[in-house]
């Protein structure tokens, strides 16, 4: 068998004796430490080894981890290039005897004003043997630092940034994790997208602005002391209204958009909850785009309040290691993530509030002017991306502790002061508008920062329209219609309750008759179930309450002293408790025609009510003895 391996003039041999002789068979050169590879975000450190690999006919290189690796590893690495490893503590010992060859090179390479090249430094420990310097090139002392953390890291209380490579760092680093974010195309093409369609598109400025003020959050948090969570831009509206065009534009700046391919930063609703999450990555910097909600399978939809909140804080839950061992270390990232979806992200939740600001929603926007402006943003982005977000890193760096950073700062409390101004003078704020125009100020100096790299000039103004009549103005009414429709709710569901043997329920007609004076309404049973918040209350059913105009006018506005029923009823319908028909392509808040006694009714309302279960109990007051009727239901 084989015993041992030679190296001569670097060449490599296993030695066989074969009775008084030994015979040396030849397998290829040499295999050399060339390098090492060190991961700046863990620290661990890998050899980087060179070998002939004689079925490539060639010079190929593998890794192994410098801390870990054993003689098993190490034939195990070997045999798919070089050859089955007959002796493999012999091999793993020559392998030691490099590497401490190799490092007491470097130690001397290290010392100061040392010109030596490694080869010099090889020939000065062995003297003029070449013959066993074991095939030692130049490349020997080279090290490589890589990372796989994308964005804003502090190393040594200094701010750096990771892009495809490393930028304000000691030591250059490259990246080596799983999404395309190294450069692709040609800058300039970039830039001329913006100088010929961008510039004219407010909206898709806007866009733009929310793919940079990825980059721009972490800045401002760590140089500033901001606490802002990660901005989740939501685009919801109909298809071929630009939405997926937007994303692409935002994410581009960062890395691929293409979402077919892999290492993509765009990516889709389909799989769990954690799965979008992990998605995420370790990232503080990079725009990342979630498309279409209406590919979320029920388990994320039903989460979704849940999924959002873990997108806004940045952080993966905790789950335990392996074997029940520990926790697993969890993901963290620090960026802007931009959803779209044909229906509101708030469809799928239980509340708003809470959310309001987390969630940006840009409703009904057309991003695009036509399918041939959309066409041709994504044909360019999907050849020339990753080119802008580490240039907006580099400008953000540069300008540490300069008149930059201050007119930076300056600008962003000039922007958050004119938001508030504009919802008080205009009586749209709110209790959250101070919080929400924190989020506003940070994409109007993202827009700032674009300017500069693209070298364009965009139209501030427009966008900061867009934005007031979009978030604050939509965001005050929001409010206002999630108080309506809790009220009406709660007036038409006590109607309901108390009317029960005054409404005509279609199970039971034919026993009598009677015309639709003698009902207030009518129940009716519908073929599918929906289900709903309201008032912090999740409602499935497949039962509406059917009311004429004139009866919702008595309910809600007569007696109820609402506003208008036209106002409750869009109320209601946005949160899924209207069962409505569609004219065209608008949705409208009246039913379908249904009956009540033997009368047809049409442009009437069917609200989605519950099965309730009610029944009488005093109330007793402890100081008076008095009793007091109450309806408890559910």
């Amino acid at each position: 068998m084989y015993t041992k391996f030679s190296v001569k003039d670097g060449k490599v041999s296993w030695n066989k004796e074969k009775g008084k002789r030994e015979i040396s068979t030849f397998i290829g050169d040499d295999f050399n430490i060339v390098g090492y590879k060190i991961n700046t975000d863990t620290s661990q450190i890998t050899t980087k080894l060179q070998v002939f690999s004689i079925m490539a006919g060639k010079m190929v290189d593998i890794e192994v981890d410098r801390a870990t690796v054993n003689a098993k590893q190490l034939a195990e690495k070997l045999k798919a290039n070089f050859c089955t490893v007959l002796d493999a503590n012999a091999m793993y010992n020559f392998f030691l005897e490099k590497e401490a060859c190799l490092l007491r090179c470097q130690k001397l390479l290290e010392r100061e004003n040392s010109h030596l090249k490694i080869f010099d430094v090889f020939r000065e420990l062995y003297g003029n043997k070449m013959d066993d310097v074991y095939n030692i090139t130049e490349s020997c002392g080279n090290r490589e630092f890589v990372h796989t953390h994308m964005g804003w890291k502090k190393l040594d209380g200094k701010l750096t940034f990771h892009g495809a490579k490393s930028y304000c760092e000691d030591n250059l680093s490259t990246y080596v994790g799983n999404k395309k974010i190294e450069p692709v195309g040609d800058f300039n093409k970039i830039k001329n997208l913006f100088a010929d369609i961008v510039s004219k598109n407010p909206k898709l400025q806007l866009a733009s602005a929310m793919g940079v003020s990825a980059t721009v959050l972490g800045f401002i948090n760590s140089r500033w002391g901001m606490a802002i969570a990660n901005p989740i831009y939501s685009l919801a509206g109909d298809t071929s209204m630009g939405k997926s065009t937007a994303l692409e534009l935002a994410v581009s700046q960062g890395g691929c958009p293409d979402g077919r391919k892999i290492g993509s930063m765009f990516h889709d609703f389909q799989g769990t909850e954690n799965a979008v999450i992990k998605d995420m990555g370790n990232n503080t910097g990079f725009p990342i785009a979630v498309d279409d909600t209406k590919l979320a399978d029920e388990s994320v939809r039903k989460a979704m309040q849940k999924l959002l909140y873990a997108l806004a804080n940045g952080t993966d839950k905790k789950r335990v290691g392996a074997y029940g061992c520990g926790l697993q270390e969890r993901d963290v990232f620090e960026t802007a993530i931009l959803i779209s979806g044909e229906k509101s992200i708030f469809t799928y939740t239980k509340e708003i509030g809470g959310l309001a600001v987390r969630v940006l929603e840009f409703p009904d926007i057309f991003w695009t002017k036509d399918d041939k402006e959309s066409d041709r943003v994504k044909a360019i982005v999907r050849e020339n991306y990753g080119h802008i977000t580490h240039r907006v890193a580099e400008l953000l760096l540069d300008s540490i502790d300069t008149q930059e950073e201050t007119t930076l700062k300056n600008s962003f409390e000039k922007w958050d002061k004119k938001f508030v101004s504009y919802a008080k003078k205009n009586n749209y704020y709110t209790p959250i508008t101070d919080r929400v125009s924190r989020v506003l100020a940070l994409l109007m100096i993202s827009l700032e920062v674009l300017e500069k790299v693209v070298d364009v000039k965009l139209n501030a103004k427009s966008v900061y329209g867009i934005l007031c009549k979009t978030i604050l103005e939509h965001l005050f009414f929001e409010s206002e219609q999630d108080n309506l429709a809790d009220k009406g709710y709660a007036l038409l569901r006590e109607f309901y309750i108390n009317n029960k043997k005054n409404l005509d329920c279609d199970e039971a007609r034919g026993m009598f008759g009677g015309q639709a004076s003698d009902y207030k309404g009518s129940i009716i049973n519908k073929s599918k179930e929906v289900t709903f918040s309201i008032s912090d209350e999740e409602i499935t059913t497949s039962r509406c309450l059917g009311i004429t105009k004139l009866q919702a006018e008595r309910i809600l506005v007569k007696e109820g002293h609402l506003s208008s029923v036209k106002a409750v009823m869009t109320a209601l319908r946005k949160k899924g408790a209207l069962c409505t028909k569609s004219s065209g392509n608008n949705v409208r808040n009246d039913a379908n025609p249904f009956v009540i006694g033997d009368e047809k009714v049409s442009n009437g309302y069917q609200i989605y009510m519950p099965e309730e279960v009610y029944q009488d109990v005093t109330d007793i007051d402890n100081e008076t003895d008095e009793g007091k009727i109450k309806k408890l239901y559910a």
